[in-house]
């Protein structure tokens, strides 16, 4: 009866060694920790992790396929300058500053704009991908924010242009409108779509749906577009390219389209419009 009763706290005993290191192996293993060593692989700066809300980092994060951030500079165009300058980034001090560090007092700084910059921005993203081949591969997302309502709530074509080198990959595009309403502490997806609203040999867009701003009471409007491209050559190429986006604002009546040449994102149509764009270098 003894040998029994000890073989029972001996079993006993190991199951709860085994149970107590798998409770401590899964709490080291929480998505949270899942989600730190992501952010910590993809090389993401701080700074730019706070102009990320959740919904778009969500998307980052679960694209198994992602493997760096292109950190490279993005340009913007500066009045005060007349040229192209590294883009202007806010520091956590409130400080303003260049990308390359080369302080200012501030001003206005437009990349080929005329929707103001106290309503309206657009970033482009670029991230290296997996490739199981000899192409390089690149994910784009095309980021835009309204931190307003504009007088006109219609939709609004953007979308991204990339030079002749590269190509688009089937079945990637994203499209995702978001809003924060008055009392909301969180962003609430309006809509999230697969498809394409515009497509050509050099660049795709999409329309950023402002339409439910009429209707629901919003202090914010986000969204962002996102394609997958990949180098024409098989070769395993090497370089630096660029990759442009541009944003129209629908201001009226008549039609609105995007169309693709070279590397720029050209807007078509008759509708009497506003536009902001950007672009970004990086190395493949």
């Amino acid at each position: 009866m003894k040998k029994y009763l000890m073989s029972i706290i001996v079993v006993l005993s190991t199951f709860l060694l085994i149970f107590s290191s798998s409770t401590s192996y899964a709490k080291e293993n929480t998505p949270k920790n899942l989600k730190e060593s992501k952010i910590e692989k993809l090389k993401l700066p701080p700074d730019y992790l706070e102009q990320l809300d959740p919904i778009i980092l969500e998307d980052i994060l679960n694209n198994e396929n992602l493997v760096e951030f292109d950190s490279s500079t993005t340009y913007v165009w500066s009045e005060e300058k007349q040229e192209l300058i590294p883009e202007l980034t806010i520091s956590k001090d409130g400080t303003e500053y260049f990308n390359d560090k080369d302080k200012v007092d501030g001003g206005v700084f437009k990349p080929f704009a005329t929707i103001p910059t106290d309503k309206f921005s657009i970033t482009v993203d670029v991230y290296s991908l997996v490739s199981s081949d000899t192409r390089k591969r690149k994910q784009v997302y095309s980021r835009y924010e309204w931190y307003s309502a504009p007088a006109w709530l219609l939709y609004d074509p953007f979308g991204v242009a990339w030079s002749d080198k590269w190509q688009a990959t089937d079945n990637t595009s994203r499209k995702v409108d978001y809003y924060k309403s008055p009392s909301a502490t969180s962003w609430t997806v309006h809509e999230d779509t697969k498809a394409l609203a515009y497509s050509g040999a050099n660049g795709v867009g999409w329309d950023a749906n402002l339409y439910g701003w009429a209707v629901h009471d919003y202090t914010q409007l986000r969204g962002y577009g996102s394609i997958s491209i990949e180098t024409k050559s098989t070769s395993n190429p090497t370089g630096t390219d660029q990759i442009h986006t541009n944003y129209a604002h629908k201001k009226g009546s008549g039609t609105l389209g995007l169309s693709f040449a070279g590397i720029s994102v050209t807007v078509t149509g008759n509708a009497d419009h506003d536009t902001r764009g950007n672009y970004k270098t990086f190395s493949y």
